[in-house]
């Protein structure tokens, strides 16, 4: 549900539905688009309301970027990579908990029942460039391989050809 996407700290439709989602029996079972009041809150509500959201098992899930619909929403390591500098998350752990969001807990809030690597599991998974999180997230490289339901859907190759330049 889209909740207080304002930058107004008396919206409350948050705490609404983490209310409702406990009364109603739904605890687990919903999620937040937006909250952007929840950045200007005073922090005993927002500790508040943060407790409550535990209890509700609510998730959150913001929009990736505003503005034009051409963006490249599609792209998580963009967000990932925008968030880091945003938030200025440059830590190998902080970075791991940002590729972390768009990848497990993504599957979790989704509910996706067999994410992960696992003999008998649904084989979909991406495969990215570099041998850490900093070397997946700063270059901006596609996929090497994208395979949905055991088969290659996709791979990026390519190579880049420097020729010289004539001087005059």
């Amino acid at each position: 549900m889209l909740t207080d996407d304002a930058g107004d700290p008396g919206l409350r439709t948050t705490e609404m539905l983490a209310a409702a989602a406990i009364r109603e029996g739904w605890t687990g079972r919903v999620m937040a688009c937006h909250a952007r009041a929840m950045g200007l809150y005073p922090e005993p509500y927002f500790r508040r309301l943060i407790g409550l959201v535990r209890r509700a098992g609510m998730s959150f899930v913001t929009d990736p970027h505003t503005g034009p619909l051409h963006l490249r929403v599609w792209d998580l390591l963009e967000v990932v990579f925008l968030a880091a500098h945003s938030l200025g998350r440059s830590t190998t752990r902080e970075l791991d908990v940002l590729l972390d969001m768009i990848t497990a807990q993504a599957a979790r809030v989704l509910r996706v029942a067999d994410y992960g690597l696992e003999v008998g599991r649904a084989a979909h998974l991406v495969v990215l460039e570099g041998s850490t999180v900093l070397d997946v997230i700063t270059p901006h490289r596609p996929p090497r391989y994208v395979i949905s339901h055991g088969r290659l859907v996709a791979q990026t190759t390519g190579t880049t050809t420097f020729h010289a330049i004539p001087t005059p």
